[in-house]
């Protein structure tokens, strides 16, 4: 009865430790070349002088003016330094500014809370 305790107990070591053990596997990578086309294409539309927020496959954001596009390359200009950056080691491109959601949740917003105000207003009056 006893081995067979030690036995349970072992299996479920071992089962314990091979789900940990298992590797994760990430999601294949897009091709990049195809994302570096777009991402120039993104950068050309803006042009040299703009400002943008770029965020690199690291995960490092990085905001300032394009200075230069090249074929493989560009630059931006961040007021410190000039970093030059390969088209495929970008993830997105932003403008400057809140994105259009984010204007439209913040006029939602506004917008009831002026409606509460008003109606908590008339409400006073009664």
């Amino acid at each position: 009865m006893k081995s067979t305790r030690v036995l349970s107990l072992l299996l479920l070591l071992l089962t314990a430790l091979q789900c940990v053990a298992l590797p994760v596997q990430q999601p294949s990578p897009t091709p990049q070349d195809r994302d570096g086309e777009e991402i120039k294409r993104q950068l050309e539309k803006r042009g040299v002088g703009k400002t943008v927020h770029i965020t690199l496959r690291d995960g490092r954001d990085i905001r300032g003016t394009i200075t230069q596009l090249d074929d493989q390359t560009f630059a931006i200009d961040n007021g410190q330094s000039v970093t030059t950056i390969a088209y495929g080691d970008v993830v997105r491109v932003r403008g400057p500014g809140l994105a259009r959601r984010a204007k439209f949740l913040i006029g939602v917003g506004i917008g009831l809370a002026v409606s509460a105000i008003l109606i908590g207003h008339e409400l006073g009056k009664s």
